[in-house]
Formats: C-alpha cells, structure tokens, sequence
C-alpha cells in the first residue's frame, strides 16, 4: 500500500496545476506491453524472497531493513527482470531500474542502486543465471556480406550464455 502511495502521489505532483481537462493515456502501448507487465509483476512476487535475499548479500555493509522499501522493491524487480527475461539486454534493464529509481526514490537511491546491481550481474551472470539472448535478423546479416543472389531465409538467435556462443538458425 505505501508503495501505491508513493506512486500515486509522485504521478499527481508531477501534474500541471493549471490544466483543466487531463486526457488520460492508454494503460498499454500494446497487448505485448501488458503480458510483458503480467509476467514481470507475476516474477517478482513469485521470486521476491529469493531476489530480497540476492539484494542482502550484495549489501552485506547494510541492515537490508534499513534500505529504503522502494530501493528493495525496485532492485528485487530488476533481478526478476534480469533473470527471467532473456531477450532484454542486461544494459537495457539496468537503465530502465536506475531511471525508475530517481524518480520514484531518494537522491541517492539511483547510484547505490547501480552500485548493488551491477555486483549483482557480475555474480549472476558467472552462475549463469544471467543468460540473453541477441536477435539479428539475417536480412541484415547479409546486407552486411553485400551479396545480392542470397536471400534471407528466416531469423538467427544468438544466445549467450557465460564463456559460448551458440548460433540457432530458425527457417521461416
């Protein structure tokens, strides 16, 4: 509830004053949006302790309480994000968490919470619990080999897992 709170009022102190009529925005850019807000909200729920306790050992100079409960909330969600969702590149998330972070937490929040998450990916992604995985289409794989008589076949993954590459060729 605390946490809703803050939000709501963060969101309402961002507002203009002088506007009469606020049209409000679509909830979901796209159906892809709210699966993808479902997933990652049913993620973090489920894995929450195990992710709370993640956040406390990589903060073993802090009280884990003494955290701010948002801190906690949005590094918990980030690892969630990490772990569970293969296609988003490590980059990608934690820029996302930081933003988040400075806006709906403390001044400070944003750097410690770059400093823990990063550890953190280190440490996951050597117990390969950190895998991604970069999509190229082939299309653009073969612009690039400028050969006019091949023609695109279909998608390539390549996945990433700790200290491989694997190439999986998928045919349309």
């Amino acid at each position: 509830l605390d946490f809703i709170l803050i939000m709501v009022l963060r969101t309402i102190g961002a507002m203009k004053q002088d506007v009469e009529k606020l049209p409000l925005q679509p909830q979901f850019k796209s159906d892809d949006d709210r699966a993808f807000v479902r997933r990652l909200f049913a993620e973090a729920v489920v894995g929450y302790n195990d992710n709370l306790a993640l956040v406390e050992k990589f903060t073993e100079n802090w009280d884990v309480e003494r955290i701010a409960l948002m801190d906690n909330i949005i590094m918990t969600t980030a690892i969630a994000e990490l772990t569970n969702f293969d296609s988003i590149p490590v980059k990608v998330t934690l820029d996302e968490y930081i933003e988040i972070a400075k806006f709906y937490s403390t001044q400070s929040s944003s750097t410690f919470i770059n400093g823990v998450l990063d550890k953190m990916v280190t440490s996951l992604t050597e117990a390969g619990k950190i895998n991604k995985i970069a999509l190229v289409f082939i299309a653009s794989l073969l612009e690039s080999l400028k050969d006019s008589r091949i023609t695109p076949i279909g998608k390539l993954y390549i996945v990433l897992p700790p200290y491989k590459v694997i190439l999986i060729l998928i045919l349309s």
